[in-house]
C-alpha cells in the first residue's frame, strides 16, 4: 500500500502478500459503469460546488436483485483502501404495477360512488 511493500515491516512483518480478491461467494448482480455523459445526465458535475470533473471520476450502477429488502450497510473501499465510504440505507418493497392498477380502479370506483351518492341527495 502506498510507498511500502507488502512485506515491509510497518504491516507485521507479514509472510504473505494480502489477497485482493474474493475467494468466494454468490454474485447476485452486475455492475454497469457509467460515462461522462450519462453522470451529467443525472446531474453529477454540473454542480459549481463540484467544480470540474476530472480525468479519474467515475460512475457506476447496479440493479438490486429481486427480494433484497431492509436495511444493509454498503461500502467502498477505494486503491489505496484508506479512503472508504460506508452508507446506511433500507430497501423496501417496491410495489408491482398489478397492485398499483388495483389501486387505481379501487380509487375510481370510490369516487364514482362519492358523485353517484352526492347526485342523489340533490
Amino acid at each position: 500500500m502506498g510507498d511500502l511493500a507488502w512485506n515491509d515491516s510497518y504491516f507485521g512483518n507479514r509472510t504473505r502478500q494480502v489477497g485482493n480478491v474474493i475467494d468466494q461467494g454468490s454474485k447476485v448482480g452486475g455492475v454497469t459503469l457509467l460515462s461522462e455523459t450519462e453522470l451529467q445526465t443525472l446531474g453529477f458535475g454540473t454542480s459549481p460546488a463540484f467544480g470540474t470533473i476530472g480525468t479519474s471520476i467515475f460512475g457506476f450502477k447496479f440493479e438490486r436483485p429481486q427480494g433484497f429488502e431492509g436495511d444493509f450497510l454498503a461500502t467502498l473501499l477505494f486503491e489505496c483502501i484508506n479512503d472508504g465510504i460506508t452508507l446506511k440505507g433500507s430497501a423496501r418493497a417496491v410495489p408491482v404495477p398489478g397492485l398499483m392498477a388495483g389501486m387505481a380502479v379501487a380509487g375510481a370506483y370510490g369516487m364514482w360512488r362519492q358523485k353517484r351518492r352526492k347526485a342523489a341527495t340533490v
